[in-house]
């Protein structure tokens, strides 16, 4: 079976270009997307969806699906991500995280406002994976 992998990031000297060709290459995710694996960070985000980012908040609350940029706090500090309505579109969604620390974060993410919040609790249906 061949799997094509489809990257974010062609060329990391020409963000607007990566914007651009990503756009084009994943139209077809537009219409349909089946399974939507997500992973969080510690500092709640996800998809490279990013706390106290305005380019970030434009990524949760755009209610078209899209593809744009948002801003992290550390390297490489631009990032490309879909947007929620996008990933939320999926069938089936999922997040798998890894540890203590993490289930923590998670657990209080809504009554912190984290970007993974938008994904999880009563906001969406989210299945969840967790190991120590």
């Amino acid at each position: 079976m061949e799997i094509d992998v489809l990257p974010m990031v062609l060329n990391d000297s020409d963000f607007e270009e990566n914007l651009k060709h990503l756009t084009l290459t994943y139209n077809p995710f537009f219409s349909y997307i089946d399974f939507c694996l997500l992973g969080m960070g510690e500092d709640g985000h996800t998809a490279s969806i990013f706390p106290n980012d305005p380019e970030s908040i434009k990524l949760i609350s755009d209610t078209n699906k899209n593809i744009g940029p948002a801003y992290a706090p550390n390297h490489p500090t631009r990032r490309i991500s879909c947007n929620k309505t996008m990933l939320s579109s999926s069938t089936n969604n999922a997040l798998m995280i890894l540890g203590k620390k993490k289930l923590k974060i998670l657990q209080n993410s809504i009554d912190k406002g984290l970007p993974i919040s938008e994904f999880s609790g009563v906001k969406n249906e989210l299945n969840v994976y967790y190991t120590e």
